[in-house]
C-alpha cells in the first residue's frame, strides 16, 4: 500500500505545483524554474525564492540544483534582472511526476528534437583555440521577444540578426573598443581572424 503523504509533503506539493504551472521551462534536459533575487518583488508578489523552491523539492524527494541566471530588464530598468534558477534534471522528473501527474503529459508532448540543455551557447576564440561557452541567461531565452533579446545582447553586434536559431553559431569577440560582444559567423569570419590575432598568426 502506498505510503500516505505527510502534511509537510502536501504543503510542499501545493506550492510546487502552483509554481510549475505558472512559470516553467521544460525540455528534454529537464525542468527549470527562474526566481527573482529582488527581495522587494518577493515581498510584493509573495514569491518563493530559489532556496524555498529547492527546499520544497527536497521535501518531495526531488533532487535539484540552483544556478545564478539573468532575465531581460523591465521597461523602466536598464540592467538585466539577476535571479537564480532551480533546475531539475530529466531523470529526476519521474519522481516529480508522482506529485504532479499532469507533468507527464507535458513531457510526452515534447518533440524528439527538443533541446537537451538550457544554455544559450556561444563560441569564444582563445589562445588555446575555440571554446564553447554558456551565457548566464535564464532558460527562457528562446522565447524572449526580439526587443528583450536585443537588450540581452543576443543580436549580432554588426548586422543585427537574431543569433538564437539553432542553425546559427554565435561568436563572442572584442569590438574596436575592447567590449566583448556577440557576432554571427558571417560578420566575424567564424572567429578565424580573432583567433589568429590571439595566437599571433595574423598577417
Amino acid at each position: 500500500m502506498p505510503k500516505a503523504a505527510t502534511p509537510e509533503q502536501c504543503d510542499a506539493q501545493r506550492r510546487i505545483v502552483s509554481i510549475i504551472t505558472m512559470n516553467r521551462v521544460l525540455n528534454r534536459g529537464g525542468l527549470a524554474l527562474w526566481r527573482d533575487d529582488d527581495s522587494l518583488n518577493q515581498e510584493i508578489y509573495g514569491s518563493a525564492d530559489a532556496d524555498d523552491v529547492a527546499a520544497d523539492l527536497e521535501t518531495l524527494g526531488v533532487r535539484s540544483t540552483i544556478v545564478p541566471r539573468y532575465m531581460p530588464p523591465r521597461a523602466q530598468e536598464k540592467r538585466p534582472r539577476k535571479g537564480r534558477e532551480v533546475r531539475i534534471a530529466w531523470p529526476e522528473l519521474a519522481t516529480l511526476v508522482h506529485w504532479m501527474p499532469s507533468l507527464k503529459e507535458r513531457m510526452e508532448e515534447l518533440p524528439e528534437d527538443a533541446n537537451t540543455h538550457f544554455e544559450f551557447l556561444y563560441v569564444e576564440p582563445r589562445p588555446e583555440g575555440m571554446a564553447i561557452c554558456p551565457a548566464m541567461h535564464a532558460s527562457r531565452w528562446p522565447w524572449w521577444t526580439e526587443k528583450q533579446a536585443r537588450k540581452m545582447g543576443l543580436m549580432c553586434a554588426d548586422c543585427g540578426c537574431d543569433l538564437r536559431p539553432n542553425d546559427r553559431t554565435a561568436y563572442r569577440i572584442a569590438d574596436s573598443e575592447g567590449r566583448r560582444r556577440l557576432y554571427c559567423g558571417t560578420c566575424c569570419s567564424d572567429g578565424v581572424d580573432a583567433l589568429a590575432a590571439l595566437t599571433g598568426q595574423s598577417s
